[in-house]
């Protein structure tokens, strides 16, 4: 079921991509200065790939036993539920506030301890927010934190 789901993402992906492609302007005539060259040649690369996972899928036609995970579902709730805090608070409380708080979360729902998800927390923060902002020059929310 896996296999079918990735392949038709793929082909749809792939479409679309090239699609797109061509309301990119051409530079020139020769086949160099066509932005959509590359995009389409990976356009079409995913959707060969696609298609031979869809072959394969089809060839193997197991039967497909689908099992409800409780657990599962409850872990993909909480998960979901953080996600849409992390993009509400992102914003008044400043990247490196909501992204320790995030973190810490995030570990803790996953099995960590409160100790391991303080120690990890807020340095996973700081070096996010180092990298994106003064090494990658990406501008980040700041928040409570305008000082910096």
């Amino acid at each position: 079921m896996k296999d079918y789901i990735v392949g038709i993402s793929g082909l749809g992906l792939s479409g679309y991509v090239f699609f797109a492609s061509k309301a990119f302007q051409r530079l020139g005539s020769g086949l160099s200065e066509d932005p959509a060259y590359y995009p389409r040649i990976l356009a079409g690369i995913l959707a060969a790939m696609s298609i031979g996972l869809l072959i394969g899928a089809l060839r193997k036609r197991n039967k497909i036993e689908v099992k409800f995970n409780r657990t599962l579902l409850i872990n993909l709730g909480k998960f979901l539920g953080l996600l849409i805090v992390y993009i509400l608070i992102i914003v008044p409380l400043g990247f490196i506030i909501a992204t320790a708080l995030f973190t810490f979360s995030m570990i803790w729902l996953l099995g960590g301890t409160r100790k391991q998800a303080l120690v990890y927390a807020l340095p996973i923060s700081l070096l996010t927010y180092l990298l994106f902002s003064y090494l990658l020059k990406v501008p980040l929310p700041k928040g409570l934190l305008q000082f910096i």
